[in-house]
């Protein structure tokens, strides 16, 4: 929950006390880096460490299908990737019927498959607890929030794990994404990212459905900044 999130909750629910959770219910260290396709060998290394270590990994993409404008697609990444690792990759992603869900989720829990190539399903309600490489592709197209979330399924057992966030050119992302992926891979504490995430964007309409942006509604005509509801 970020500042602003707190800030809205305690007018809406006066006097309720609240607690802060800053620490993870087990010890993990989670490596976060920023890639371009010039170093895409480093993650095809990590990729079969993991695989002979028999820990798991997952890939991350923010499209289902291929077309011509996208780019690759999980489908496609999937059939690619199969090329190189045979009978170890599966497909995860939306799309799929609840039973195959689940059987891709059995495969990559049991090791059967340790590789999945996933949609952001992934994001929340996963729990594969051996998972110590996850990289998602094309992570310009990511909110820092969600970055942080598809991170949180890395080690929840414990332990070591990398995050890695790949794009097709440092050189060519514009300022501000650069800042936004530079503050993900800088920062696993969630409560900081969220600031800084507002810092960047605004925080939006308090009472309305803009997330980002200045402040609207019943604040319209008071001079708010993004430090009003930053801690201190």
């Amino acid at each position: 929950m970020s500042a602003l999130d707190r800030s809205l909750a305690s007018s809406l629910f006066a006097g309720m006390e609240v607690f802060t959770l800053n620490s993870a219910p087990v010890k993990r260290e989670i490596r976060s880096h920023l890639l371009d396709e010039r170093q895409r060998p480093i993650i095809t290394k990590a990729l079969r460490k993991t695989v002979i270590s028999g820990a798991r990994a997952a890939l991350i993409y923010p499209r289902v299908n291929t077309t011509a404008e996208s780019g690759t697609s999980v489908l496609q990444a999937a059939q690619t990737l199969a090329e190189h690792f045979p009978d170890q990759v599966g497909a995860l992603h939306g799309k799929m019927k609840s039973e195959e869900i689940h059987t891709a989720l059995q495969a990559l829990s049991e090791g059967t498959k340790p590789i999945v190539v996933a949609s952001t399903v992934m994001e929340t309600g996963i729990d594969v607890p051996d998972i110590r490489v996850l990289v998602v592709r094309d992570a310009d197209n990511f909110g820092a929030a969600q970055l942080h979330q598809l991170r949180g399924r890395l080690a929840r057992n414990g332990g070591c794990a990398d995050f890695y966030m790949l794009v097709r050119s440092l050189d060519d992302l514009p300022p501000e994404t650069m800042e936004r992926l530079a503050m993900v891979r800088d920062t696993c504490d969630g409560y900081a990212l969220a600031e800084a995430d507002m810092r960047q964007r605004g925080f939006g309409d308090l009472t309305g459905e803009a997330q980002s942006g200045a402040a609207m509604s019943a604040f319209r005509l008071l001079p708010l900044q993004v430090e009003d509801f930053a801690c201190v």
